[in-house]
């Protein structure tokens, strides 16, 4: 496509039967003179919801839950808050071993928790102070 001025383009990526088109694959070129400008919609046929972003639980991550009581025993809770518990909107790995979900023990000072921490765990109904 030529750039004119005040246009837009529109990628529909779904074909007929709401699969998706391989041709509305593109790429943008680099800019050999002057400045590009872009301004992004997205527009959703259905409702969107992103799978990076899921409701926090009082459950181990299926992939790694098989390791994450070793590693909560040698105190990754602590050292690895993000991955192991939370951060953001995305809720830990191994947030049930370090917040004492299902009978097991609260790896996390909660006096010293941030409140991304806090929050996850009150998931697993945690809020005593325990340290391992």
């Amino acid at each position: 496509m030529r750039p004119v001025k005040g246009d837009a383009l529109l990628f529909y990526d779904l074909d007929l039967r709401n699969g998706f088109d391989k041709a509305a694959m593109h790429a943008g070129c680099p800019v050999l003179a002057g400045v590009k400008w872009t301004a992004t919609k997205w527009i959703h046929e259905t409702a969107f919801e992103n799978p990076a972003f899921k409701k926090a639980t009082c459950e181990d991550d299926p992939e790694t839950g098989a390791r994450c009581a070793a590693w909560a025993a040698k105190g990754e809770c602590a050292k690895n808050p993000s991955f192991m518990i939370g951060s953001g909107m995305l809720p830990g790995a191994c947030i049930s071993s370090c917040c004492g979900g299902r009978g097991g023990a609260v790896r996390v000072d909660m006096s010293a928790a941030n409140n991304n921490v806090k929050r996850f765990c009150a998931v697993c109904g945690s809020h005593m102070s325990v340290s391992a």
